[in-house]
């Protein structure tokens, strides 16, 4: 495989992107002790990648467009949210592998890791289609950083559907 783009490269490329169809808002990176702090309160390793993008921007709206359209990329805090929500409407049928890591904005769908059991680094990019079981989620990509550079080449588009 190629040799990938770093996340903090791609957020760069981001920060120059806003355009009058969409905007970009980035925001204060987090610390990187709130994030271990996070990791050992939830019991959840977050990817390599991920806490690379936290790392510049803690949560984005990317492609926004207006309410209706865009992807929201959760703070820490939001992710717990969203995954403990998620686990109580899904019930048995969830699959606690599943960190959600962005909503995408007018839609009420997300986009998360499932992690492998063995390494947080190996994991698979889950469309979440809120109206199936996690079972039936499809697999987007298995790296963060191709997936955001994918995003990013399509202008926000909806490249899996």
């Amino acid at each position: 495989m190629a040799s990938q783009q770093s996340v903090s490269s791609l957020m760069q490329t981001i920060r120059k992107q806003s355009t009058h169809i969409y905007q970009h808002i980035l925001y204060t990176p987090i610390k990187s002790s709130h994030l271990t702090q996070f990791e050992q309160k939830t019991h959840r390793l977050l990817p390599r990648e991920h806490k690379e993008f936290l790392t510049v921007s803690h949560g984005a709206d990317l492609f926004k467009r207006s309410n209706i359209d865009g992807f929201h990329f959760l703070s820490v805090n939001e992710i717990e949210t969203v995954r403990k929500n998620l686990a109580r409407e899904y019930g048995e049928d969830w699959d606690d592998t599943i960190i959600p890591f962005c909503t995408i904005i007018g839609e009420g769908n997300t986009l998360s890791f499932k992690l492998s059991p063995r390494d947080p680094n190996t994991y698979e990019i889950l469309d979440c289609f809120h109206e199936v079981n996690p079972s039936e989620w499809q697999t987007i990509d298995t790296s963060f950083s191709h997936f955001l550079k994918t995003l990013i080449e399509k202008n926000g588009d909806k490249f899996w559907l």
